[in-house]
């Protein structure tokens, strides 16, 4: 009897490394955080900007100083990444520390869909600041796909350039902080520069839907 349970004790440890693996998606899946909370748009917001990836100047792009990737997943609400879903970005220039508008060309405005897993990448500039509001910021407008699709408005700030006026106020954003890790030059970011990680989650379920 004894040998019979040490020849099943592979198998054993097999099924449950398997009943492990397979129980263990839904809890790491609630491990993503809260619902991303809701923000202003404001007075800036142009929809149907026109571009895709490259939302700044290519000088720009070379300024190590300036330069950014700015990237992240749009999530649901059991944090799996929503495919297909439409991410707007704006934000102030670097060094204009102003919005773009038509008719001139839409710099630091950027509109893509998300692709396999809720990923989106932009490519541009870290924001300017603005005597109206001098919390360094960049806008978010998201539409998750499909005609019960469900849009969300935020706001991404940084923990490390909270105004004094502002902390508050940034006591209650506590989702909306992006991360920033300095990278060297390299890939898109030729000379070098930052990748700001900003992921969102939505109160929607499967394919982006409310239900």
């Amino acid at each position: 009897a004894t040998l019979a349970r040490h020849r099943h004790l592979p198998v054993m440890i097999f099924l449950l490394s398997l009943l492990l693996e397979f129980s263990s998606g839904p809890v790491i899946a609630q491990q993503c955080g809260p619902i991303t909370s809701k923000d202003f748009e404001g007075p800036f917001f142009v929809p149907e900007a026109d571009l895709e990836y490259e939302t700044a100047p290519a000088r720009e792009i070379a300024d190590s100083k300036q330069a950014v990737v700015l990237t992240g997943q749009i999530l649901d609400r059991n944090c799996q990444g929503i495919e297909g879903a439409t991410v707007e970005i704006w934000y102030a220039g670097f060094k204009t520390r102003d919005y773009t508008f038509r008719p001139e060309k839409l710099w630091y405005r950027g509109k893509a869909l998300t692709k396999q897993d809720g990923f989106y990448q932009f490519l541009g500039t870290f924001p300017g600041t603005y005597d109206e509001r001098p919390i360094t910021h960049y806008h978010f407008k998201v539409n998750s796909p499909g005609q019960n699709g469900k849009s969300l408005t935020t706001q991404a700030y940084f923990r490390d350039r909270i105004p004094a006026d502002y902390e508050n106020y940034a006591r209650t954003r506590g989702t909306q902080f992006a991360e920033v890790k300095e990278v060297g030059r390299g890939g898109v970011l030729v000379n070098g520069g930052r990748v700001v990680t900003f992921n969102i989650k939505m109160d929607v379920g499967k394919f982006g839907f409310l239900g």
